[in-house]
């Protein structure tokens, strides 16, 4: 080794343990309780890079030690935690394969409601930076879908999951779930897709058997969709019908105004076919026929062969208890 390069060395090695430690007398010194100390607590980052002298990867390993420092003090004396997201963006941006910082800051983050789109806005940097893992759009999918209730957005993410290497299945049945539960014809349609490629891509019968099931539920609940919006449709011009009938009564001054009927349901879902709505009479996923109620327009399934996976669906189904979760 050159002089010139073990001076660098030794520099960097002098530089970064100082700021270790007035890192570590600040974090004494300052009171967690006044979030405007977090400036001080963190160096700004142009700094931070000059400092490093070709070692970014250290620094951000240091860093790391201080954010965990840092989280656990603010989750002690329960004060603000506003300067988590610029700490493991410091850090990812020293080292930007450090996963396990997108994963940790993102899951911190999300902890606090205000923090939940820095959370994605970390992860999303992350599957930048690191386009071949599965666990970092694994984790913004579980951050839309329990933070934000984001269904359609948290299954986008466990698709882009599902395609990484080495993702578990889990990725690409958590997305045809979630698919399935934003209510959406296409999206259920997606989500079918998704379980006919798990049932074909099964590594074995059990797994295969299950997928064919998931996939099976997931055509009930389509089809559900796509009839209870038929009927919906079928109600509103049967509605807007009788009241044009009556408006052109009263406009001819007539005796007596149609009377208005009962229900503006179809009286049976083959009134579906008569209006062209479908072509031919509807049947469930497993050929047969669909209860349905004309008096209230609800529309149900008779029992499964098989425990139902989705507790959504017993709802749908007759005389099942929708509280009650299966044993499967």
């Amino acid at each position: 080794m050159s002089l010139a390069r073990l001076i660098l060395a030794t520099l960097f090695c002098t530089v970064a343990f100082g700021s270790h430690l007035l890192h570590m007398r600040l974090q004494q010194a300052l009171p967690l309780t006044d979030p405007a100390n977090d400036k001080i607590r963190l160096m700004p980052p142009d700094f931070l890079r000059f400092v490093t002298l070709g070692h970014s990867n250290l620094m951000a390993d240091m860093l790391w030690l201080q954010l965990i420092q840092y989280y656990g003090a603010t989750a002690q004396e329960k004060s603000s935690r506003q300067y988590l997201y610029p700490y493991v963006d410091t850090i990812t941006s020293l080292s930007p394969d450090f996963e396990d910082a997108y994963i940790f800051g993102s899951y911190v983050l999300s902890d606090t409601p205000e923090q939940v789109k820095q959370s994605l806005q970390l992860l999303e940097k992350g599957m930048q930076q690191m386009p071949d893992s599965w666990m970092i759009p694994f984790q913004a999918g579980f951050v839309s879908y329990l933070h934000q209730k984001d269904y359609a957005k948290a299954a986008d993410y466990f698709v882009l999951a599902s395609k990484r290497p080495e993702a578990p299945r889990l990725a690409q049945e958590m997305a045809a779930q979630l698919n399935r539960r934003t209510n959406d014809y296409s999206r259920c349609q997606l989500g079918l897709r998704l379980w006919q490629d798990a049932f074909e891509n099964a590594p074995d019968g059990e797994l295969r058997a299950k997928a064919e099931k998931r996939g099976i539920e997931t055509r009930f609940h389509c089809d559900l969709i796509l009839l209870e919006a038929l009927i919906k449709k079928y109600q509103r011009d049967a509605l807007a019908t009788w009241e044009a009938s009556v408006a052109a009564a009263k406009k001819a001054e007539a005796d007596t105004l149609p009377p208005r009927p009962a229900s503006f349901y179809p009286a049976s879902l083959a009134e579906l076919v008569k209006a062209g709505m479908v072509s031919s009479l509807p049947k469930d996923p497993l050929q047969r026929d669909f209860v349905y109620q004309p008096q209230t327009g609800k529309i149900q399934v008779k029992p499964l062969p098989w425990p139902a996976y989705e507790l959504e669906l017993l709802g749908y189904v007759v005389g099942k208890d929708p509280q009650k979760k299966p044993t499967n």
